[in-house]
């Protein structure tokens, strides 16, 4: 498997879309297992947004959902201006923007934490799809319940898991999504900086930067700035689980 590099070249961003059928994330980023050419209708907007550019924000009316074709998110919770807390990162393949199908209104904001590349596809259209086709109806619950374990799997890592565990459960994240791209999943980048991480883990930059050191020290991986290679599935996975 090759490594991966989530960032887009800027000098290409006007040739990174294309219909969705010839997208190598069709399959991966639609788990909605939409056909290629119902994908190009549903689309309404393809874009890149740049390192702290908001893709929406907590008085965004909700009409989308975005698909990530490349780059990242992160998204905030700013019920509590003083203290906003990540709530989650979005790499390749992932959907971000159902926090807005309650209240018809975003609860997160959404930022770049590099050049991201996003397709926009209309709720609206997408419901009214589901209802003609009943066969797509449960795919998308099970993105919506997706959504539901990721915000479970975060409430136990604040809850009862210690340093290191938390971070070990971030890593095995991360290298599943790139895996199921086609990319390495022992050999990655991390494109979130280290407060993020600590703000979405429920630990201090401090502790952070300490627990990589050590992991990498121990050998669960090697760490070069935001680079992870040599990631020890199997023994990062015992530590995340013990």
């Amino acid at each position: 498997m090759k490594s991966m590099s989530t960032k887009p070249n800027d000098n290409t961003a006007s040739t990174i879309f294309n219909a969705c059928k010839n997208c190598r994330l069709t399959s991966i980023c639609t788990p909605l297992n939409l056909p290629p050419i119902t994908l190009d209708e549903l689309s309404t907007q393809e874009r890149v947004i740049h390192k702290g550019d908001e893709l929406f924000n907590s008085k965004t009316p909700f009409s989308s959902i975005f698909a990530v074709r490349s780059g990242a998110l992160k998204t905030i919770l700013s019920s509590q201006p003083s203290q906003p807390q990540v709530t989650g990162f979005y790499l390749p393949g992932d959907i971000v923007g159902l926090d807005g199908l309650e209240t018809n209104t975003h609860t997160n904001s959404a930022t770049a934490l590099e050049t991201t590349a996003i397709c926009e596809i209309s709720f609206d259209k997408l419901e009214k799809f589901s209802l003609n086709d009943p066969t797509t109806q449960r795919p998308f619950l099970q993105l919506m319940s997706q959504e539901i374990n990721n915000n479970q799997a975060l409430f136990m890592q604040q809850s009862k898991k210690n340093a290191e565990q938390k971070m070990a459960s971030l890593l095995l994240s991360i290298s599943a999504r790139f895996k199921k791209q086609g990319y390495s999943d022992e050999s990655f980048s991390l494109p979130m900086p280290r407060a993020d991480i600590a703000n979405y883990l429920g630990l201090t930059v401090e502790t952070v930067s300490r627990v990589l050191t050590k992991l990498n020290k121990e050998q669960y991986f090697n760490i070069d700035k935001k680079q992870i290679s040599q990631l020890h599935i199997k023994k990062i996975q015992q530590l995340a689980e013990s």
